[in-house]
């Protein structure tokens, strides 16, 4: 699936869904076989786009200090609304129906009002965020450096570094406390134990992969995203069955 122009972000919705958000600020709806249903194009540069349920997106429309909420309603994506928030907004994430925005350092908390509810101040600049529902765990890449596991107080459960993963991209978990990060340098994926030790590197330069910059899971956690740079720069996203 290659679709144009590049995409950056995308995610997953419960009912097996697929999202992709493009370069032009078009969102995209895929069914679960990859049909593309339905495009929105939005007025206004969107950074990154997350699932708050089934039947809602919410992008981040950065510097505009903005999040977008979206429809998907009859297999089509309608415009349901802006919450303006006080703080400019790029990577996003949601849990118990709040809103998660990393910027800078910082990770900041909204409802769906745009009420800030909390602040915490990381330890660097945040490249990526994802928060676990499922094990209510916090993880970012800081400085596309390390991955940074933490509680949803931001204090530190683990940092994860290695050698052979460089120029971290996108992060993720899956259900069994599981972390993934992958190295656009490196050209691999990285499975990382809730103990913060690598448990196996997934995907590699071996398998065909090339500078991944995002990656995500369905709600099984049984299909895998990943957006890839090919060696002209364009950006291609791949679907992987996963076996644990």
């Amino acid at each position: 699936m290659s679709p144009s122009p590049a995409v950056h972000a995308a995610t997953f919705l419960s009912s097996g869904y697929l999202v992709l958000l493009d370069l032009n600020s078009t969102l995209l709806l895929f069914t679960e076989n990859y049909t593309l249903l339905h495009e929105l194009k939005l007025e206004d540069k969107a950074f990154d786009v997350t699932a708050l349920s089934d039947h809602m997106l919410a992008v981040t429309i950065g510097a505009a200090k903005r999040v977008e909420l979206i429809d998907v309603k009859d297999d089509t994506l309608q415009p349901n609304g802006k919450i303006e928030l006080d703080t400019e907004c790029f990577h996003v994430s949601c849990i118990d129906d709040k809103i998660v925005t990393g910027n800078g350092s910082l990770v900041s908390f909204f409802n769906v009002k745009g009420a800030r509810l909390k602040t915490i101040i990381m330890s660097g600049m945040i490249q990526s965020l994802y928060i676990s529902k499922s094990h209510r765990k916090m993880y970012l890449n800081i400085r596309s450096e390390y991955v940074l596991c933490a509680d949803m107080r931001g204090n530190r459960e683990y940092k994860y570094k290695h050698d052979d993963l460089q120029e971290i991209g996108g992060v993720t978990a899956d259900n069994r406390s599981l972390a993934y990060a992958c190295g656009s340098k490196s050209n691999n994926v990285h499975q990382v134990g809730p103990d913060g030790r690598l448990v196996r590197i997934i995907l590699s330069k071996e398998n065909g992969l090339t500078k991944p910059i995002s990656v995500g899971f369905d709600s099984t956690c049984s299909k895998m995203f990943l957006i890839e740079k090919d060696d002209t720069l364009k950006e291609a996203v791949k679907v992987y069955s996963m076996n644990y």
